[in-house]
């Protein structure tokens, strides 16, 4: 993954600081867990509060680092993908992702 957001223009990196910003604010609430990823009225809320801070459309996409994990071993393009392509805006549990899966053609 990358580390930094340098590739992208300015304004899309101040958009997505802002984004990492109200996540962060919001997961000292939230646990690494089941419940919290499957909490939709906790997602839609944090959906709103950012899409009113930002003129990005903005939906996220909410999985546990078990099952981001658990794709990757199983080799889905999307998570590798973001593995490889991604950029990584916040560990707060220092956890790598695994080594993911190649599918045969």
């Amino acid at each position: 993954m990358r580390a930094t957001l340098d590739h992208l223009p300015e304004p899309r990196q101040q958009e997505i600081q802002t984004i990492v910003d109200l996540l962060q604010d919001e997961f000292k609430r939230v646990c690494n867990n089941k419940t919290s990823v499957e909490n939709f009225r906790f997602w839609t809320q944090v959906e709103e509060r950012i899409q009113k801070e930002i003129t990005a459309p903005f939906s996220p996409i909410v999985h546990s680092l078990r099952d981001v994990n658990a794709q990757l071993k199983e080799g889905h393009y999307l998570f590798k993908d973001i593995r490889q392509d991604g950029v990584l805006l916040y560990d707060g549990n220092h956890k790598a992702l695994v080594a993911p899966r190649n599918l045969s053609p």
